[in-house]
């Protein structure tokens, strides 16, 4: 909130005993499906990716009520009022995935971008125009193995995956405050008593995901396996998202310097249910390997929905937190 404290802005050491007084997050209907980043998730989306800002991550996550005027949430529209100004954001992320099967495992490390975007904000305006592009999730690996098995010998495995999820936002928000008059020493000023933080965005999910997985039997007088599944979805929904401030205290000296305030915020995000729409094609091919390549020979057996429809689950977070500032 901004009040009278907006030139002595508290640290996090001051706000860390009152920052947080109540945070629920809830998400409801189980419908989706999330997968980690292996080659058995044949239908998800991959893994899905850290839709918060690094910063927001960092604090598990609390995205709804913990915003400052240098860094805006994606997921919640409403936090771009919160910015002093016009803001470019960026970000990346790494992983490390590790798996392991009886005495054998591989682990990898990699990295991908994070959610960025820009909020165009006149300094002191109470609108912004939000345009952000997030990573939604990826389907990158590339997994091997060899095993010797009766009656054939030995057989190498491949497991291969590639693409993933973007999520675009285009949306507005607006601030709407009101003040009022506090006694300051032998005087009184006005400030800034609450603020209302409204905000709708576009959520635009698209992208393509692609697995493969192969059996290379080493003996030439076996024919070898290949599946391949290929995945393109698209959903389009709206977020809207919500942030109260109230003033509940403020206090200034006999001189009429600020000594301290605190301050209740309650915030909300809504994500409506709305349809998926996939084309899906899967196809089992018996191959046989030349110089390296794997030739097809025979489909065994092919498979092709141009418009499978599914829904994406409805959620939403609510979330509360006191703030206390000392001058």
């Amino acid at each position: 909130m901004s009040n009278p404290t907006s030139s002595n802005q508290p640290t996090f050491g001051r706000l860390a005993l009152a920052a947080l007084g109540v945070a629920l997050l809830c998400s409801v209907s189980g419908a989706a499906q999330q997968s980690e980043l292996s080659p058995y998730s044949r239908y998800g989306f991959g893994l899905i990716g850290q839709l918060q800002a690094p910063a927001y991550a960092g604090m598990g996550g609390m995205e709804t009520t913990m915003l400052t005027g240098f860094q805006f949430q994606p997921n919640n529209p409403a936090s771009a009022t919160y910015l002093s100004q016009t803001t470019f954001q960026a970000s990346g992320i790494a992983n490390h995935v590790r798996l392991k099967q009886g005495e054998a495992s591989a682990s990898a490390a990699f990295g991908s971008p994070g959610p960025f975007g820009i909020v165009v904000k006149r300094n002191g305006g109470k609108n912004a125009l939000i345009l952000n592009l997030s990573p939604y999730s990826n389907s990158g690996y590339a997994i091997s193995r060899s095993n010797t098995y009766d009656g054939i010998g030995l057989a190498n495995e491949r497991y291969e995956g590639d693409g993933g999820l973007s999520a675009l936002n285009i949306g507005w928000a607006r601030v709407f405050k009101g003040s009022k008059r506090v006694p300051a020493g032998s005087d009184s000023i006005r400030i800034q008593s609450n603020a209302l933080h409204l905000g709708v965005q576009t959520h635009y999910l698209f992208g393509q995901i692609s697995r493969t997985s192969t059996v290379d039997i080493i003996d030439p007088t076996f024919l070898d396996h290949r599946n391949r599944f290929t995945a393109q979805h698209r959903s389009i929904t709206a977020n809207a998202g919500m942030v109260y401030d109230q003033l509940l205290h403020v206090r200034y000296d006999d001189r009429g310097d600020f000594e301290q305030s605190l301050s209740l915020r309650m915030g909300g995000v809504f994500t409506p249910s709305t349809n998926l729409h996939s084309s899906l094609a899967s196809i089992d091919e018996t191959t046989q390997t030349l110089g390296g390549i794997p030739v097809p020979l025979d489909t065994a057996f092919y498979s092709e929905r141009l418009d499978y429809r599914a829904r994406m689950p409805r959620s939403f977070s609510l979330g509360s937190s006191f703030h206390f500032a000392r001058g």
